[in-house]
């Protein structure tokens, strides 16, 4: 019998996080302290306030690897919802896979989840089968439609695919069992639930849970980079007779593809990790604002680069507040004597900064060197 739409299962999909996001290209920061359009960035309320209203008067529908083939396999129902971190962990079940568990513990932001009903039987008996993945949005900011109504954020579409796009992504069978709404089966709406007041101790032991989860999510693919790298390596010596061209069999092809994935995610995981030590660091340091996040974003790049440049940089004063402005001289762009560390620290971020307006990334390295070239003249 032909699945109908009404007959049609529906699914909660992790769509997105309220924070940095990555899209062709550009960065898109949904937690942002203020809403700056043409620098790609919007409050968290901003953005979650835009993709509800749009859920609300479009069905975004889905389809396969950003792939537009005519026809789609899916539609939102309108339904959404934004979760902590707390209430991600409370959808644990007793029955959570582990890896799955440790997804849902690793969370460190507020999360956008948006229902889809799946219109192609055959998604349909995937889903079924626990095959279905990841979801990747379509996003745009500044989105006007053909009312003239402007969008701070919305979803054009959303795509399956079989990889995750950002590196914290909650799997879809991790939700299987998840009733966000309009459910009378195992989970409540965990969206209303008022959150238990934890102690200061609490929180600092469920934060260390949650890096401790991130930690073992990398030894674990670490460790399964390995095992495929030596198949690889073990394949190609097998299948491959010495002094013969490179020509991979279809399985070590696959298994190189693999271990090609397995790095790209773990790199991710990895630059994530980075940057969340790197945010919680900078906080602490008499820094500018935008010093911080260029600071962060190194952090992730150039690990090697970002202890370099805080090595000298003062600690914020007992009486000094985090958003203050930080010590003379910190200031990007202001007039410093570059023969003390922290003025060469700010003279190269400048230079940095004044590459970055002329469209040319200069890293660390690079920019202290065009520093030196120019005292030196």
């Amino acid at each position: 019998m032909k699945l109908g739409i009404t007959e049609s299962p529906t699914v909660w999909m992790w769509v997105q996080e309220f924070g940095p996001i990555h899209f062709r290209g550009q960065v898109i920061d949904c937690d942002a302290e203020e809403d700056d359009f043409d620098r790609h960035k919007l409050t968290a309320a901003t953005a979650e306030k835009s993709l509800r209203d749009w859920y609300a008067n479009y069905q975004p529908a889905l389809i396969r690897e950003h792939e537009h083939v005519g026809h789609s396999f899916g539609v939102a129902t309108g339904e959404t919802r934004r979760l902590t971190p707390k209430q991600m962990r409370a959808l644990i079940t007793p029955d959570t896979l582990p890896e799955h568990a440790a997804k849902l513990r690793a969370q460190s932001r507020d999360v956008f989840f948006a229902e889809f009903r799946l219109t192609d039987p055959a998604t349909a008996q995937q889903h079924s089968r626990r095959q279905l993945l990841y979801t990747s949005p379509h996003v745009q900011v500044g989105h006007t439609d053909n009312t003239g109504r402007r969008w701070a954020l919305v979803h054009r579409e959303n795509s399956l695919t079989t990889g995750p796009v950002q590196t914290s992504q909650v799997p879809i069978p991790a939700l299987a069992e998840a009733r966000l709404s309009h459910s009378t089966e195992r989970m409540e709406d965990t969206s209303k639930a008022p959150e238990p007041v934890m102690e200061e101790g609490e929180e600092m032991a469920e934060e260390a849970d949650r890096v401790s989860a991130l930690e073992a999510q990398i030894e674990t693919l670490a460790a399964q980079l390995t095992e495929v790298r030596e198949m690889v390596e073990g394949g190609k010596m097998a299948e491959e007779p010495k002094g013969e061209p490179d020509q991979p069999t279809d399985e070590v092809a696959e298994l190189r593809a693999s271990l090609a994935a397995a790095e790209k995610v773990i790199a991710g995981m990895t630059a994530d990790k980075r940057r969340d030590d790197a945010t919680a660091e900078v906080a602490r340091l008499s820094l500018t604002a935008s010093a911080r996040e260029e600071l962060i974003a190194l952090a992730a790049s150039n690990p090697e680069g970002y202890a370099l440049s805080i090595k000298h940089v003062p600690a914020l004063t007992a009486d000094q507040p985090t958003g203050a402005a930080p010590e003379p001289g910190i200031e990007v762009g202001a007039p410093v004597d570059v023969t003390t560390p922290i003025g060469e620290h700010s003279a190269i971020l400048s230079i940095q900064s004044e590459a970055r307006r002329d469209g040319v990334a200069l890293s660390y390295t690079e920019a202290r060197a065009k520093l030196a070239r120019k005292t030196e003249v």
